[in-house]
């Protein structure tokens, strides 16, 4: 049986010399292994397409041990990012960021959307490597069910205030009226972050703005730095590993 989707390219490993095993994040299936057979043969028409990055329309062949790729046509292979070590580390990154999180069928089309999104702007150099990383990550791991509560204290349900303290392992906000109520035990014992109105909205609209709004929003250099620092300690906190990929981009980053 062959089937369509759209999917892009996550990462690849060679099975052989000519032949290719992709990750993809597919638009209807989510997160699948598919084989590309002759990728290198000199006539081979998979070779633009089984890239890294590469988003295409996909004809595969669904048999007993998995997918094969019959066939690919090329949408965007946000060429660019090779041009810039940072911005292909990053963009490495957020495919294999993507890969861990393991998007199902059903939110795959929303992830497909946000990682392309993302690609998208980077690639074109319209928002700044700074700016995407932590509405990517922050973004990611909320589609993936791990969207810490937001809207409002979670104690006295007070949506403004002065300063508010998010807490990542609760998922949850405190105004500082409210941080007085948790023990100071527990206060010690669990990171937070403090919230400035600036910092609280914009991760506010990270987290629930509509998918074709989530790029559009500034904020300073500042708020940006505090902003990654919030993202990648939630990401590290629940997926539990480490991301070769992110030391990587860490490793350019010093040297820029």
């Amino acid at each position: 049986m062959t089937v369509k989707t759209k999917a892009i390219v996550l990462k690849h490993t060679f099975l052989s010399e000519e032949d290719k095993k992709l990750y993809l994040l597919s638009r209807d299936y989510g997160l699948i292994e598919a084989k590309a057979r002759g990728v290198k043969r000199l006539k081979g028409t998979l070779l633009n397409t089984t890239e890294d990055f590469c988003y295409s329309d996909f004809c595969l062949f669904s048999g007993k041990s998995g997918y094969i790729v019959n066939s690919a046509d090329k949408l965007d292979n946000f060429f660019s990012l090779r041009d810039d070590i940072e911005k292909m580390a990053l963009a490495s990154y957020f495919c294999e960021l993507t890969y861990y999180l393991t998007p199902t069928a059903e939110n795959a089309e929303v992830f497909l959307r946000l990682l392309c999104n993302s690609l998208y702007f980077l690639a074109s150099g319209k928002r700044t490597p700074a700016f995407l990383k932590p509405v990517y990550e922050f973004r990611a791991m909320a589609e993936s069910g791990f969207a810490p509560n937001l809207v409002a204290c979670e104690n006295c349900g007070a949506y403004d205030h002065k300063v508010m303290y998010f807490y990542p392992l609760q998922g949850a906000i405190l105004c500082d009226n409210c941080v007085d109520s948790v023990s100071p035990s527990s206060q010690e014992q669990t990171c937070r972050f403090m919230l400035t109105p600036n910092v609280l909205a914009a991760l506010r609209h990270i987290l629930y703005a509509e998918l074709d709004r989530l790029f559009n929003f500034k904020v300073n250099s500042e708020t940006l730095n505090y902003l990654d620092s919030i993202s990648e300690y939630y990401v590290k906190l629940y997926l539990e590993r480490s991301i070769k990929s992110l030391e990587f981009y860490h490793s350019i980053k010093q040297l820029s």
